[in-house]
């Protein structure tokens, strides 16, 4: 068959200076905090007897790489913040270095947080985003050793998009999900080639990523992997009942473009 391939998105080189509006605080809990609090219960669940000892790890980094205590100069109640996250909630010092760290990636400009929104560029916003999640999984490593915490790791992402996802989509074809992922992307930032290989498989190749850009000056590559690209997997197969996905090259990793395959 023909190959039929759709190019989107504009290669931006000031994209990561554009303006994004965002609430600090009510994304931390939707977001950030959300995540972290799972990965401690899937610690306690299963590997109890290193949990205490991950927990002083994280405070104590996240002690290290926080400049300024905006919890307390903005006045923000962390007892409140943790009312529904019951983890965290035992740990009110952890939350509260991690929550500095985030805050200061954010806008070090220590803006009044509490208000209805902050507008910071795209790299502070994606740096909050990530930079936490490659320290915590960074943290895990030191505190059980590299081979045990990557596996454990890739087990708890695969859990956590489960546990975080909707009902899947009805089945769906390669040349539904060529349509579908293709339209409506001529003014993004990430500029990618999709195209109807043959007969049941949709490829799409990243020619570049936001997410590894903001992450250059973090030195473990295959962590930034598994912060950045890992979570594919189960989010293709959460997302579509009928799909397995694959992927060869990513740009994380070191490679040129990133690589997928949806079958």
């Amino acid at each position: 068959m023909k190959m039929e391939k759709i190019r989107t998105g504009r290669l931006n080189p000031h994209a990561l200076e554009l303006p994004i509006e965002v609430q600090p605080i009510e994304r931390a809990k939707r977001v950030t905090l959300k995540r972290l609090n799972y990965l401690l219960g899937f610690i306690e669940e299963k590997k109890p007897e290193v949990l205490q000892r991950y927990i002083a790890n994280l405070q104590s980094w996240y002690n290290f790489l926080s400049n300024s205590d905006h919890i307390m100069s903005s006045g923000i109640d962390t007892e409140a913040l943790l009312t529904d996250i019951p983890h965290l909630a035992e740990y009110p010092n952890v939350t509260k270095a991690y929550m500095n760290y985030y805050l200061e990636l954010l806008d070090p400009k220590t803006p009044n947080w509490m208000k209805e929104t902050i507008t910071v560029p795209n790299e502070n916003y994606l740096k909050a985003y990530l930079y936490p999640r490659y320290y915590n999984l960074k943290i895990l490593t030191e505190t059980l050793g590299r081979e045990e915490a990557i596996k454990l790791w890739k087990e708890y992402i695969t859990r956590y998009i489960i546990y975080d996802s909707t009902q899947p989509n009805p089945p769906i074809s390669a040349e539904e999900l060529l349509a579908s992922r293709s339209s409506g992307r001529e003014d993004s930032e990430w500029v990618v080639v999709h195209g109807v290989i043959s007969h049941g498989k949709y490829a799409y190749k990243n020619e570049n990523c936001p997410w590894v850009d903001v992450m250059e000056g973090l030195p473990d590559r295959e962590l930034k992997y598994l912060v950045c690209c890992y979570g594919d997997y189960q989010g293709t197969a959460s997302r579509y009942e009928n799909i397995v996905f694959t992927m060869e090259h990513t740009i994380a990793e070191g490679d040129p473009y990133c690589s997928r395959v949806m079958h």
